[in-house]
């Protein structure tokens, strides 16, 4: 069983990289929409 600070921490480190990859898709679809591409196959 994970104590509670360790949990938090998983937690915490779990949602920055959600927030990254959040991040870096707004700015795929971004850079693509610049270029005139609607559709991507990632």
């Amino acid at each position: 069983m994970l104590t509670e600070t360790c949990e938090r921490r998983s937690y915490r480190w779990f949602s920055r990289i959600k927030w990254r990859e959040k991040v870096l898709d707004l700015n795929t679809k971004r850079h693509l929409k610049k270029e005139g591409i609607t559709t991507v196959n990632l």
